[in-house]
């Protein structure tokens, strides 16, 4: 009898649970920097056997940073050095502009207005959960860490829903490819909050394949509260619509979006506009930050001197005119997906609810990657944006391409990353160049893939 591979399903996903729960069986030591002297004592680095393995998972992560918000946020006392420190500029000047931005005393503070923020509002929710049962850092770090593979898990079987929309046309054991894609990503999972909004845009996915628009929306507008991306993602999702003669299904998607951006903005908005507005839309005067496309190959050029440390990142010098043309190429690309999707829409309607499912997929995919690619702003964790669009397509380049980036970040970041931004080390760059290539190549599979559909 043929192997049905429909029941390894339940398999694949207890895999994806424990490679989870690995990523979280880390060291407290080495998360907190004290790392032992391995060239005095070399079998430190196996013994006992099982010690590589925790190391691995004890990665570089922001759940310091997120514990000191919230720390802020209930009124106690942070650890403003730190904070300070994060933001890569003069330190003793960031902590005196910390110092004067943080009403003093107990009492509850609002983000914005008591204290800086440097994310949208919805974040500060997920941070503040864990605090429910932890009040220490290590008690913080693992509750956090959960928290994340929760939803992690959950974008992945939102996922996994998407390919059984596909019917015919999806992959026939999706939750071996969602595992795949966790493991090349690796522990920056659980140390990050970008699986928030990748769940939210993917239950925007599902519930559009539902004829559920509204609802939609208001899953696409409380992304926008945590990653500004998902905003991004509906105007190819609105060209579709329009393509496809559906006027009232891109009203209802627009009104959900804007219901719940606003309602979770308007109490900022009321209480701290100035600081809110600034906060959440920093990234247009940022420079180029060293991971991007022009970022490493300036670093590959240029080494070390073109290094510099501001916006609580590592970025490169670089004309001022770069800069400012450069800040057209991403709506401009997006806008670019979005006519050549209308287009495709309006001259070959979909024919089944499984092509319309697989056109949606490979467009969002499209917009995603050019989104990666154009930013000047690229981080390790927001290759978390591609779970589960990037590997729930029909295209199987475009899943290879999308596990092969969330790999190769993983050869620089953490390990070589201090070569990479301290020492400007060109080989460092490389693998950073080669990783932005592999996304590269994700762009063009996704692009011919959506603009010639596979046929079932």
């Amino acid at each position: 009898m043929p192997l049905d591979r429909s029941r390894l399903a339940p398999k694949w996903l207890v895999v994806l649970v424990l490679l989870l729960a690995w990523f979280n069986w880390g060291l407290e030591d080495l998360r907190l920097g004290h790392v032992p002297d391995i060239r005095s004592h070399p079998l430190t680095a196996v013994s006992p056997p099982w010690w590589p393995l925790r190391a691995y998972v004890s990665r570089s992560g922001d759940e310091q940073l997120y514990f000191e918000d919230t720390r802020l946020a209930l009124g106690e006392d942070a650890d403003l050095a730190y904070l300070a420190g994060k933001r890569q500029g003069d330190a003793a000047k960031e902590l005196a502009d910390f110092q004067a931005k943080v009403r003093p005393g107990p009492g509850l503070r609002v983000p914005y207005r008591d204290f800086p923020f440097e994310y949208p509002p919805l974040p500060l929710a997920v941070m503040l959960l864990p605090r429910l049962v932890a009040s220490s850092l290590a008690a913080y770090r693992l509750a956090y860490g959960i928290l994340a593979a929760l939803l992690t898990l959950a974008a992945c079987g939102l996922g996994v829903l998407l390919c059984r929309d596909l019917g015919a046309r999806g992959p026939p054991d999706p939750w071996r490819r969602m595992a795949l894609f966790v493991l090349a990503m690796g522990p920056i999972l659980v140390s990050r909050f970008d699986a928030l909004p990748a769940v939210l845009v993917a239950a925007a996915l599902v519930l559009m394949t539902r004829e559920r628009f509204f609802l939609a929306g208001l899953c696409v507008g409380a992304g926008v509260m945590s990653k500004l991306y998902p905003l991004l993602l509906v105007v190819p999702w609105l060209a579709i619509l329009w393509g496809e003669r559906q006027p009232r299904a891109a009203r209802a998607l627009v009104s959900g979006t804007v219901v719940a951006s606003v309602a979770i903005a308007a109490p900022f908005l009321v209480l701290a506009p100035e600081a809110f507005v600034r906060s959440t839309f920093v990234y247009g005067a940022r420079p180029f930050q060293v991971e991007g496309l022009v970022g490493a190959a300036t670093v590959l050029a240029r080494g070390k001197a073109a290094v510099v440390g501001s916006f609580g990142s590592y970025n490169v010098t670089s004309p001022g005119w770069l800069g400012a043309a450069w800040s057209f190429l991403l709506p401009l690309g997006v806008l670019f997906c979005a006519v050549a999707a209308a287009a495709q829409a309006r001259r070959t309607p979909a024919s089944s609810k499984d092509e319309a499912v697989e056109r949606l997929l490979l467009w969002t995919c499209v917009a995603l990657a050019l989104v990666l690619l154009t930013s000047k702003v690229l981080s390790p964790q927001y290759l978390i944006w591609l779970i589960p669009v990037g590997v729930a397509t029909t295209g199987a380049r475009v899943r290879s391409w999308a596990i092969a980036a969330a790999a190769l970040t993983q050869v620089f970041y953490p390990i070589l990353y201090d070569l990479f931004v301290e020492s400007g080390s060109r080989v460092v760059a490389g693998i950073v160049t080669c990783r932005n290539a592999a996304l590269a190549g994700l762009l063009i599979a996704a692009w011919r893939a959506a603009s010639r559909p596979r046929k079932a």
